[in-house]
């Protein structure tokens, strides 16, 4: 006689509870999982909205090699466009140095790309100058911000807060100069180019009726014979002072311009390592008039 089948312990006994747990729970593992999925979709165009929107600060690069200086010397065949660039630059070696609003660009001129840039979106850019020599670049904004940026790498080099409308550099003294400090009255100050720290100030009386230069005419201070040589202007005149690379005064030159309860203007250039050329207004036009420096 056959034995009766008897029924699979499996169809008969319970699951175990750690089972039963995971079977109740993965309903609702999947309802987060696409919860967590719309909320992801909903969230990611917002973000990328808010980088895009924000304002941007700091330097982006180098990228690539550095590019080397082009061959000076005149071109074996026929000569050929390297690259075409919107705006004037300044070559140094294969860079072209380009400052714009609200950001500073070094370009490969070989390819036309940008090789870093330093940018600052809610600040903008009053003044730069580059010494070729340190192979560095000192930029100003107008939100006093001085940097002294290394042009291979475009990395800080140092930075401080110190308002003003126009900076120079001389490599023979080390200097840097920001000018119009203070309010635009004609304030002066030289840092070292090296590290950034204030070597000395001159700041004028605020009754002198003086100021370095308006927004129009924005005459840097001259580097002439290891001397920073300055022009104020005034109310009915103007005066040329120079100034040594310890702050010390060499020498004024004081010039009357005739002119009542208004301001005149100077024309001052660098004409070689000694000589200053001012031009001074007369009656039958411009009389200029050399200046040494020493």
């Amino acid at each position: 006689m056959p034995e009766p089948t008897r029924p699979s312990p499996s169809a008969t006994s319970p699951r175990p509870p750690e089972e039963q747990r995971r079977s109740r729970l993965l309903p609702l593992r999947r309802t987060r999982l696409i919860a967590l999925a719309l909320l992801t979709a909903l969230v990611t165009p917002t973000a990328a909205h808010h980088l895009q929107t924000r304002p941007q600060h700091g330097t982006r690069g180098p990228f690539g090699p550095y590019p080397g200086p082009i061959a000076a010397q005149a071109p074996l065949g026929s000569a050929r466009p390297l690259t075409a660039v919107l705006g004037r630059v300044t070559i140094h070696d294969g860079l072209g140095l380009q400052g714009g609003v609200s950001r500073f660009n070094a370009i490969n001129i070989r390819t036309g790309r940008v090789f870093w840039e330093d940018r600052r979106d809610d600040d903008r850019i009053l003044d730069w100058n580059l010494d070729h020599a340190a192979g560095t670049v000192f930029i100003l904004w107008k939100s006093g911000r001085v940097e002294s940026v290394n042009v291979r790498s475009g990395k800080v080099r140092w930075h401080k807060r110190l308002p003003g409308d126009i900076i120079t550099n001389d490599p023979g003294t080390g200097l840097v100069s920001i000018a119009n400090v203070e309010g635009g009255n004609g304030g002066l100050v030289a840092l070292d180019s090296r590290t950034g720290r204030e070597r000395w100030r001159h700041i004028p009386d605020q009754t002198s009726g003086c100021a370095v230069a308006d927004s129009e005419e924005n005459k840097p201070p001259l580097h002439v014979a290891g001397n920073l040589v300055v022009t104020r202007h005034c109310t009915g005149g103007a005066s040329l002072t120079a100034y040594d690379a310890a702050g010390r005064q060499r020498w004024r030159l004081g010039v009357d311009l005739g002119a009542e309860e208004r301001f005149t203007y100077l024309e001052v250039m660098r004409l070689d390592d000694r000589t200053v050329v001012v031009d001074e207004p007369a009656k039958d036009g411009y009389e200029p008039t050399r200046l040494l420096a020493e």
